[in-house]
């Protein structure tokens, strides 16, 4: 436990865990499950869960996400945490990552102004299945009570900006398939594609016409480069 505390011997216990078989460092492994909520939100322990999470299997594993999902509100806000919930999201399981993507999706625009929370906000958008994106970004296109949309406040907040700017740069991402380069946007439905440019593009196009805010303007290029199916941006 003392190692796990120190700045420089962290290191060496992620080594262990990365490098040694499990069974030979179990005294380790039961450290840290048996208390996996303390060290989650440690500025140094929670690098030691992430490197459990990837090397762990059954039982193990799977106790140390139930213990996880338990506090995921907390792990999501928290300042060490939200690594841990980024990593779930990322290498744990469809029913995992789906529990942690429910959570992010109930507090959506809480966390997307938040500055440690909205980084996990943008694992949900980048690694969520095609549905959960889809929820995902029309809720950011919602309106408010009053009819307003929520979009010009998030594109002027210092957080909020990165969760849409994450969710336009989606749509213009390239990768290879088959030695072709293809945008993530033909990936996409025709209709959740129609849909989600119509509702958001109208928004990011008022809030660039009235501000000359850097974040509103970076916000604005990322949905404008969207490219037509076929072309380059």
């Amino acid at each position: 436990m003392d190692l796990v505390r120190d700045a420089n011997a962290n290191h060496v216990v992620q080594v262990a865990i990365s490098r040694v078989p499990i069974e030979h460092i179990q005294f380790i492994v039961d450290t840290i499950v048996s208390s996996v909520q303390y060290w989650a939100v440690h500025n140094y322990g929670c690098r030691v869960v992430q490197r459990l999470l990837e090397q762990c299997v059954g039982s193990t594993k799977q106790k140390m996400l139930d213990d996880l999902h338990s506090c995921a509100a907390t792990l999501i806000a928290d300042q060490y945490g939200n690594y841990v919930a980024q990593r779930v999201i990322i290498i744990g399981s469809p029913d995992d990552r789906s529990k942690m993507i429910n959570i992010i999706k109930a507090n959506l625009l809480s966390y997307s102004r938040q500055k440690y929370a909205s980084n996990t906000v943008e694992k949900g958008i980048l690694f969520g299945s095609e549905q959960q994106k889809r929820e995902i970004m029309l809720a950011l296109a919602d309106k408010c009570e009053n009819g307003e949309s929520v979009l010009p406040s998030l594109v002027r907040d210092q957080y909020g900006n990165y969760v849409i700017r994450k969710s336009c740069s989606l749509l213009v991402l390239k990768y290879y398939t088959d030695g072709r380069p293809e945008t993530l946007l033909e990936k996409l439905a025709p209709d959740d594609r129609i849909q989600f440019i119509a509702i958001l593009g109208p928004e990011i196009a008022k809030v660039k016409f009235r501000s000359a805010n850097k974040q509103s303007e970076s916000v604005s290029n990322d949905l404008f480069c969207i490219p037509k199916i076929g072309d380059d941006c």
